[in-house]
């Protein structure tokens, strides 16, 4: 097996797997249309994902020969609901031989907004939330403060314009959140949750980019394990 991609103009069949929250879904993008399908409960990630994969490609008339890369959500977000998506990811990209498209979770709630300066907040649990800052351009989102784990009340500084809050983490702590770093924040758009159908919006600008991985990179990423190594790390010796 030798398939390699190279940036193209055509349209790719593109199949889309996120289940970095208790919200899971899959989409396959095919011939301009979408064919999503959607479930609830991380204990179902499993078993659904592969039965529901079944059903779109049913419903789209698609062998699964023709997916040309599959686009995953790599977190930050619930840790058996990732390692269960990109251990699914990695398994049918190398059984396809087709590479893999690494989508952020929180880019997928950015996605979601029009307005060019978006806080993407999902709830962490344990009074925590993951966030990121996006600055829209002209080429996609630029990732203005990265991807980290935050007090509702505690994130960094935020530049002095108007910001769109979305996500779990908005909608779960509003409250906090309606002052950050001493300004206001207008807008807090509520319902706003990871979905497969973003992740092949996003997916489809990476492909035509050229910015695919092997189906081994196909890695999911662990904020909150980040900062707990950081933290056993700097403890004296």
């Amino acid at each position: 097996m030798n398939r390699q991609h190279v940036k193209s103009d055509s349209q790719p069949t593109l199949l889309a797997i996120d289940t970095a929250t208790e919200a899971g879904s899959v989409c396959l993008f095919r011939h301009g249309q979408y064919y999503c399908s959607d479930w609830l409960g991380a204990d179902k990630h499993v078993e659904s994902v592969l039965s529901h994969i079944k059903d779109i490609l049913k419903d789209s008339h698609t062998k699964i020969e023709e997916v040309s890369a599959i686009v995953f959500s790599q977190g930050p977000g619930s840790f058996t609901g990732l390692r269960a998506g990109c251990g699914i990811t990695q398994g049918l990209a190398f059984s396809l031989d087709v590479p893999v498209i690494a989508v952020p979770t929180l880019l997928m709630l950015a996605e979601q907004v029009n307005t060019p300066t978006v806080l993407a907040l999902l709830d962490a649990r344990m009074g925590q939330v993951y966030g990121a800052l996006y600055k829209k351009t002209v080429i996609d989102w630029q990732e203005i403060i990265p991807t980290g784990l935050y007090q509702p009340d505690q994130l960094p500084e935020l530049p002095n314009e108007e910001i769109c809050l979305v996500g779990s983490g908005a909608d779960g702590y509003a409250d906090q959140l309606r002052l950050v770093s001493g300004k206001p924040i207008p807008v807090i758009l509520p319902n706003k949750i990871p979905h497969a159908k973003w992740l092949i919006k996003i997916g489809l600008r990476k492909w035509h980019r050229g910015e695919v991985l092997p189906s081994h990179d196909a890695l999911p990423i662990y904020i909150r394990d980040k900062v707990a190594l950081t933290t056993a790390e700097r403890q004296p010796k």
